[in-house]
């Protein structure tokens, strides 16, 4: 593979603006790339996908921030104003694995949705569970080491920083996985074909959401088999692919699976097809918006959309926070795919159907 890979090996990298055409830079390896391309729904886009349904139900387990904020005062006035006892950090794991379980208890139920939106069913049950945020951690910290030894971590730094693409010499490998840390949401390994819940909230539609696209993926790779897709080969660790047919192929994966994602929520919400009339038109329009954004504008919208909901948690809010810390060479590449990558699958779908995208 060419030294000239994008970092953004990391998750689902693409070339954007003047600073991407440059970023030259990292090689991190197909192996790596497999366990990572897949790896985070960023929390932006579950947002924005999740907000365009919020309103479809009023009986949804979603609230804003003033109904929160007013039962949560009325609770006050009935309880005594002592404070609760910090939690140990064992009871804080225990609460966290408490959510993702209850989590993973829907998936069946998203499998059969997003089975049915894209008429595909599965083939085999998809293994999911629970992984610690210390694991997690270790997983992504292992797998950046594998190609950014503690030498070429700290030539790449200086590097960057040489020509402009970030602002200071940093840790690039500490970077990288703290951003990764912070942004992923859950993540399907196609190697263990297997799909993992990393963050957890305790709001039922947003976990569903991020859930969704990570089981799209599951579902594409039972009859895509992505991992030779990436590499236009028997599935060994050369490809035999440029960079920008990598690029088009990760927009392809990403795009349809955050499509999907999207039609999820009104499948969940309203048991409605949004893929279908009389909602293309709207579709396409949100889509559109989506595609437009520009990182400054997403990360605002992020910040603004996450107001409106309500018991989101730690993580989330360490996500939200994050964000302002990430390097736009980093942050760019973590979140384009997933924005951009949708509007072009869809409109192959309105043109052909499903047949369409699946021959792309």
């Amino acid at each position: 593979m060419p030294e000239h890979a994008a970092m953004s090996r990391m998750a689902a990298a693409f070339r954007f603006g003047p600073a991407a055409m440059l970023a030259g830079a990292v090689n991190l390896g197909h192996n790596t790339q497999m366990k990572f391309l897949l790896l985070s729904l960023t929390l932006a886009s579950a947002l924005f996908s999740a907000s365009l349904f919020s309103a479809c139900d009023k009986k949804t387990e979603t609230k804003t921030k003033p109904e929160a904020s007013a039962k949560s005062e009325a609770s006050t006035e009935a309880v005594s104003p002592e404070k609760a006892p910090e939690p140990t950090p064992e009871e804080k794991e225990k609460a966290r694995e408490e959510l993702a379980n209850k989590a993973l208890e829907r998936v069946p139920e998203i499998l059969k949705g997003i089975a049915e939106l894209r008429g595909l069913p599965f083939k085999s049950d998809v293994p999911a569970e629970y992984q610690s945020s210390k694991d997690f951690r270790e997983f992504v910290k292992k797998e950046i080491q594998k190609e950014l030894p503690p030498e070429k971590n700290q030539k790449l730094g200086k590097a960057l920083a040489h020509v402009g693409l970030i602002e200071k010499e940093i840790d690039l490998a500490t970077t990288l996985e703290d951003a990764m840390v912070t942004q992923a949401g859950a993540y399907y390994d196609p190697e263990q074909k297997k799909f993992f819940v990393v963050m957890v909230m305790d709001n039922k539609m947003m976990m569903d959401t991020i859930s969704s696209h990570e089981l799209t993926h599951a579902l594409q790779d039972q009859y895509f088999d992505l991992k030779p897709y990436y590499m236009d080969n028997d599935g060994d660790d050369k490809t035999t692919l440029s960079e920008d047919q990598l690029n088009a192929r990760r927009f392809i994966v990403e795009g349809e699976a955050t499509l999907l994602m999207v039609a999820y929520g009104g499948y969940s919400l309203a048991k409605i097809n949004v893929l279908q009339e009389p909602h293309v038109q709207g579709l396409r329009s949100q889509l559109g918006m989506m595609a437009k954004m520009d990182i400054d504008s997403l990360v605002a919208e992020s910040k603004s959309q996450a107001g409106q909901f309500a018991d989101m948690g730690g993580d989330f809010a360490k996500s939200i926070e994050a964000m302002d810390t990430i390097p736009l060479y980093i942050m760019v590449p973590l979140l384009e795919s997933y924005m951009k990558g949708s509007l072009p699958v869809y409109e192959t779908y309105v043109a052909g159907g499903w047949d369409a995208v699946a021959n792309l």
